[in-house]
């Protein structure tokens, strides 16, 4: 698909950044994008990774014992938990809705497009669950949309795209509902390590207590969407189910071997976490002095903007950011919100204030009374 195929504003994840460049002769290095929703920083201790090229005609080994025990300490769980790795967490969203949703799967709306593709494929029914007046996840709602049909359901947590944090009461209380109906509650702590105490918020030490699935990635944290590396972590019986579809050798050398050197690095978590905290807040105020618009409160490293000028649309402010090589993510495709939201992605210092004096900058459309 090519930038000329489509609006730029309709593509999303990394192929609007290749398409933006295409279209407008913009070298892609100096594309700043607030779409994709990952880290601003490349970690330093990924330039390791060089002393390895030599071993790239070596095959992955099949069972990543190495690499899932990796993935166990940096979630602080037991040696022997039952873990999952796929070609990033989208492998194993498709591979869930292989395995268990050929039913209904209940989805809450707004949230990650991923999940309802990923069901529809493989012949399940999504379950559209409306979201709450302030844009929350309704629980309540979920739990009456529950079917003898229903197979699974799914949580962004915190939610994408409102950087909305579920308590973990509210979970462990789905997940009991679920378990009481034989259901798989799907949660994806993709921005997870963006929340404040994430580890107080996750649910990876309740999998086996539970019927629930929790996912995860390398690709946000660590800002490396290209090396796709992405985990589950569930019960034995779930990802033994899970294994038995998954394709072998879906995860390359180069993606283990970055894993292997990032999960440990502590010190670059903490400074990428106090980052997008500090930015988190600056950039909800420098938003709030533009009249046009309201940020949503976010728990995450992205924040939803809503377009309170009715002369003004997503792509409107799609298309004259996109000009000046800044890219945002257009929500006017997104279930539920429609074309007075957009989402950023909260960056750098610098590159922040590069998207607020752009936005400061936009022009509002003059509505041409008829004769």
């Amino acid at each position: 698909m090519t930038g000329s195929q489509v609006r730029l504003s309709e593509l999303h994840g990394g192929e609007v950044e290749w398409a933006v460049s295409e279209r407008f002769n913009i070298p892609i290095t100096e594309i700043i994008s607030f779409a994709s929703t990952v880290s601003p920083i490349i970690p330093e201790s990924l330039g390791s990774l060089s002393r390895k090229l030599s071993q790239l005609h070596l095959y992955p080994s099949r069972d990543h014992s190495k690499l899932k025990q990796a993935i166990r300490r940096h979630h602080g769980l037991r040696k022997n938990q039952a873990t999952i790795v796929g070609c990033g967490s989208t492998e194993l969203i498709h591979l869930f809705a292989q395995l268990a949703c050929k039913g209904e799967a209940i989805i809450p709306v707004s949230t990650y497009g991923a999940y309802e593709t990923a069901v529809r494929r493989y012949g399940g029914k999504p379950v559209f669950v409306k979201a709450t007046d302030d844009l929350g996840t309704d629980m309540e709602g979920i739990e009456q949309a529950i079917s003898a049909e229903t197979k699974a359901i799914f949580l962004c947590n915190p939610n994408n795209p409102t950087g909305r944090l579920h308590e973990r009461s509210q979970l462990e209380e789905l997940a009991s509902v679920a378990k009481e109906n034989k259901i798989i509650l799907v949660v994806d702590e993709a921005y997870m390590s963006f929340a404040p105490e994430s580890k107080v918020y996750s649910m990876a030490s309740l999998v086996d207590s539970y019927p629930i699935l929790v996912l995860s990635s390398l690709s946000k944290l660590f800002g490396i969407p290209s090396l796709r590396l992405g985990w589950g972590i569930g019960s034995h019986s779930l990802v033994n189910k899970l294994d038995s579809f998954k394709i072998p050798w879906t995860i390359s050398n180069l993606a283990i071997w970055a894993a292997e050197e990032l999960l440990p690095d502590v010190a670059y978590q903490g400074r990428i976490k106090n980052l997008i905290a500090s930015q988190r807040i600056a950039l909800a105020e420098k938003l709030g002095r533009i009249p046009w618009l309201k940020a949503v409160p976010t728990d995450c490293n992205f924040m939803l903007v809503r377009i309170l000028e009715n002369r003004l649309k997503s792509t409107d402010i799609f298309d004259q950011l996109v000009k000046k090589g800044l890219v945002i993510r257009d929500c006017s495709s997104i279930r539920g919100l429609g074309d007075q939201f957009f989402r950023l992605t909260i960056r750098t210092p610098m590159d922040n204030e590069k998207l607020v004096s752009a936005l400061i900058e936009i022009v509002v459309p003059t509505i041409v009374p008829q004769p």
